[in-house]
């Protein structure tokens, strides 16, 4: 996955061979095995969706289902909670008789009729990268969200028509047909793969990595036309990096959807021609200095086209629909993701040097501050059932820190001669390009054979055990230098962003936290955090972390807006532990281990 939704402060953070698969149109010959959908928008202002589904030659009994997650979504969400108005009926709309095995599936009596029409409204109503929102003038969908399949027959292709208010348009990964409003599938898996904006929006084609490239943007003039350019010539360039690394485009075209959201909603999701951003508005007002946050969120999920994608744990391959599937390998999935996304920055010269090591300075803050140590294997279990105690996407910067150790210890034990490169491409073609996932034991196989073979003492102690990671000299064999500082600081616990009167709005409020303690709820507007006013201005957080430095449990009165007018909670100061990495060159490192540095981060 990368469903990393943060708040909005985590973009401003982010500043300091190989077999080609496409996806295949509907075959002519297997007409009567297509899975004909169409999607409706009969009045927006309903917020529902209505949709209907043909299954030719059901059989006596057809059991339909809908998904209960969505893949790169690690959780289970249960989407059939927002259908209503089910029906099933034959091709002459005569009645069929129906009810449900289980709460996403419904069984249908056929009766021998040759065609079993569905039909039903989903409620839209969300903002989320796995769900779907319909607005007055647009909506998007995941397929997850919409679309029952028939069980056991998920490589049934499909068909989708798109029935639209007037001037309404759409934008979707789906093989396209001539027809702007009708797209095919080869597959279950593919139709739900790939997300889709209707209705008012910008819409830019372009080529990315040599192929042909969309880039759709809602609302339309979120940017202009000179700041939509650099989105363009960027996702060019990391896809063109990206495709380097691996040895080719897995894409015929590739869609990006950016959905410039409300508050501070911020977040990617992966599909296998596409990927969705929900971003906050300060995206927009401070363009320049959001610009490397989102186009590091870019580089994630372009890289997932290649790593979860494609390279999937065996343990999701294939996907089972109706229920989790947790595999122990996210911490590579989504966490070596994380360090290939910041590589393309840095070799596609959206990145410097320094910003690159600002990543990983990040990474070793997040790690160090966790208030456990657990393995990283099983961080990647425990995302399912989103613990209560400590970061539940931990994966990413410890997984990104450990991808990092793992590509210098090749690195440095090979000359600079082989690298992480070297099993990304194998576990692409050796298991990928064969119709497997993968194993742990594939990692650590082709990692030895990449030239570290004593990996498996490493995977021991620092992936599947719980000792510290080996940082100093792990990046010691990359010429650099670390240190650690740490410092006790004041903590309030909530995310906030500026709305369009300036007022400072709290976006999330941190679990345990003074905050949350205090009783601020997600809404408010922060108008005093003690003797500190709160503005518009982005200095009233040093100064509140100035003002009650070194004051433990001193009173902290609360002053919020909500619902229209003012309140003082009670909450007292707490101090918390703030940890600092520094990362730079050591001037004293060899030859050797300053070429590895060069050559990691060296624009391509």
């Amino acid at each position: 996955m990368n469903r990393r939704l943060v708040p909005v402060r985590a973009w401003l953070a982010l500043l300091p061979l190989v077999v080609l698969c496409l996806p295949a149109p509907v075959a002519a010959g297997v007409e009567g095995e297509v899975v004909r959908y169409r999607v409706a928008v009969p009045d927006p202002a309903t917020r529902l969706f209505r949709v209907t589904a043909e299954f030719a030659d059901p059989g006596e009994e057809l059991r339909a289902s809908l998904p209960a997650w969505t893949p790169g979504a690690y959780e289970i969400e249960d989407y059939a909670r927002n259908v209503r108005n089910f029906s099933a009926t034959d091709a002459d709309g005569r009645p069929l008789d129906w009810d449900k095995s289980d709460p996403d599936t419904w069984r249908v009596s056929t009766a021998g009729a040759r065609v079993a029409r569905l039909t039903y409204d989903v409620l839209a109503d969300s903002l989320d990268l796995d769900k779907s929102r319909i607005l007055d003038d647009f909506a998007f969908f995941n397929g997850t969200n919409l679309f029952v399949y028939q069980e056991d027959r998920t490589d049934r292709p499909a068909e989708l028509v798109l029935d639209l208010p007037p001037g309404w348009k759409a934008a979707t990964a789906l093989t396209p047909t001539g027809d702007p409003f009708r797209f095919t599938a080869a597959s279950f898996d593919q139709l739900v793969d790939a997300p889709t904006f209707l209705g008012h929006f910008q819409l830019d084609s372009f080529r990315a990595g040599g192929r042909p490239a969309q880039l759709a943007v809602y609302p339309a003039n979120a940017f202009n036309e000179g700041q939509r350019q650099r989105l363009r010539d960027s996702i060019d360039q990391l896809l063109t990096v990206q495709n380097g690394i691996v040895g080719a485009a897995p894409y015929e075209r590739y869609l990006t959807l950016f959905y410039i959201g409300i508050g501070t909603v911020y977040g990617g999701l992966e599909h296998a021609e596409s990927h969705l951003d929900i971003l906050p508005p300060a995206v927009s007002q401070s363009f320049d200095a959001a610009l490397p946050g989102v186009l590091s969120l870019v580089a994630h999920e372009t890289f997932h086209l290649w790593n979860v994608k494609r390279i999937r744990p065996a343990a999701m391959w294939p996907y089972d629909y109706d229920t989790w599937q947790p595999s122990e390998l996210l911490w590579f999935s989504e966490g070596v993701t994380d360090y290939y996304g910041d590589l393309s920055m840095a070799r596609a010269g959206l990145f410097s040097r320094e910003q690159f090591l600002g990543q990983v300075e990040n990474n070793l803050a997040s790690v160090d501050g966790e208030p456990e140590r657990r393995a990283l294997e099983d961080t990647s279990l425990d995302t399912w059932v989103d613990p209560v105690l400590g970061n539940r996407y931990v994966y990413y910067p410890q997984g990104s820190l450990t991808g990092l150790m793992l590509d210098l210890r090749i690195r440095h034990a090979t000359g600079n001669r082989h690298s992480l490169d070297d099993v990304v491409r194998r576990l692409y073609a050796e298991r990928y390009a064969r119709g497997e996932g993968f194993t742990t034991a594939d990692v650590l196989g082709f990692v030895a054979e990449a030239g570290d073979p004593d990996v498996r003492s490493f995977y021991e102690r620092y992936v599947d055990g719980r000792d510290d990671l080996p940082v100093r000299e792990t990046l010691a064999l990359a010429g650099l230098a670390v240190e650690r500082s740490e410092t006790s600081t004041p903590f309030l616990g909530v995310s906030t962003a500026a709305d369009a009167q300036g007022r400072i709005v709290v976006g999330a409020v941190s679990s345990g936290s003074v905050a949350a303690q205090a009783g601020v709820k997600a809404g408010d507007v922060l108008l005093a955090v003690g003797d500190v006013e709160v503005g518009s201005d982005d200095g009233w957080g040093d100064r509140f972390t100035s003002q009650y430095a070194n004051r433990e449990g001193a009173a902290l009165p609360l002053r919020v807006g909500r619902d229209g007018q003012d309140q003082v909670l009670t909450a007292s100061v707490r101090l918390q532990r703030q940890v600092q990495y520094r990362v730079t060159p050591d001037p004293d490192a060899g030859e050797l281990e300053r070429r590895i540095l060069e050559s990691l981060v060296a624009r391509e």
